[in-house]
C-alpha cells in the first residue's frame, strides 16, 4: 500500500491500500502509477483523499515541474509533457526519450540504449552527451546534479555497480557509492536534503540511504 513516514521512522500512515509506483510529491499532492514498467498515472492528497486519474495512457519515470508533468509514455518510448490537470498533451522533442527520465538544472535527461541525453525543457537543444552501462529505472536530478547506477561487470560472475552523480552536460562524473547488489533490482532511488535514499533489495527491500558526498551509509527503517 501507499504509506508516508518521518525520515526517522515515526508516524507511518497508510494513504491507500493498493499498490503504487512512480511516486512523486508536488504541493499537497501525490503522484502515481499501478505498474513499474508503465501505468496510467493517478494523484491522491497527501493526506490520501481526492484520488483522481490525470494521464490516462501507460507512462513510466514522472518529473513534475511548475504545474507539467515530463514522462516517457510507454507505447513509443518517447518523453511528454501533460499539464497536471490532464490538459495541453505535447512531444517534448522527436527522438527524445528512452528507459527513464530526470530533470537536471533545467534540461530534461534521459537513458536511451547505452547513451545518456539531454534536452531543454521546451525541447530544443537535443544533445547525446556520452555512453555508459547506466541500468534502466535509476535517474534521479536533484540541486543540478544526476544521480544514476552505472552497472560494472568486473567478470562475468560477479555483478558490481555503482551509484554516480554528473552535471547535466556530462561533465564532474563523481563516484557516491559502489555496493554489491547481487544483480538484484533496487528501484527508484530519490535524492532528498543531501541523501540519496534507494531500497535495497540484498536486505528484502529495506529503505537505506546514503549522503551525496558518498558518506554515511546507513539503513533507515
Amino acid at each position: 500500500g501507499l504509506c508516508k513516514i518521518k525520515i526517522d521512522g515515526t508516524e507511518k500512515t497508510l494513504l491507500r491500500t493498493d499498490v503504487n509506483y512512480w511516486l512523486y510529491v508536488e504541493d499537497d499532492w501525490i503522484y502515481f502509477s499501478h505498474h513499474p514498467w508503465g501505468g496510467t498515472l493517478n494523484r491522491v492528497k497527501t493526506d490520501g483523499s481526492s484520488a483522481e486519474p490525470v494521464i490516462t495512457e501507460k507512462c513510466r519515470s514522472i518529473n513534475i515541474l511548475n504545474g507539467w508533468v515530463y514522462y516517457i509514455n510507454e507505447s513509443d518510448e518517447l518523453a511528454y509533457k501533460i499539464k497536471t490537470d490532464g490538459t495541453g498533451k505535447t512531444l517534448i522533442s522527436p527522438g527524445f526519450g528512452g528507459s527513464d527520465l530526470a530533470i537536471v538544472g533545467g534540461k530534461l535527461m534521459s537513458k536511451n540504449g547505452y547513451y545518456i541525453q539531454n534536452v531543454n525543457l521546451d525541447g530544443s537543444g537535443f544533445n547525446q552527451i556520452g555512453e555508459t552501462n547506466v541500468s534502466p529505472h535509476f535517474l534521479c536530478g536533484n540541486d543540478g546534479w544526476l544521480y544514476f547506477l552505472e552497472s560494472d561487470l568486473r567478470d562475468r560472475n560477479n555483478y558490481y555497480a555503482a551509484f554516480y552523480k554528473m552535471k547535466s552536460d556530462g561533465s564532474q562524473k563523481i563516484k557516491v557509492l559502489e555496493y554489491d547488489f547481487q544483480n538484484k533490482a533496487n528501484f527508484f532511488i530519490n535524492v532528498a536534503d543531501g541523501w540519496l535514499y534507494f531500497p535495497n533489495e540484498n536486505d528484502n527491500g529495506y529503505l537505506y540511504r546514503v549522503k551525496t558526498d558518498g558518506t554515511g551509509f546507513q539503513k533507515t527503517y
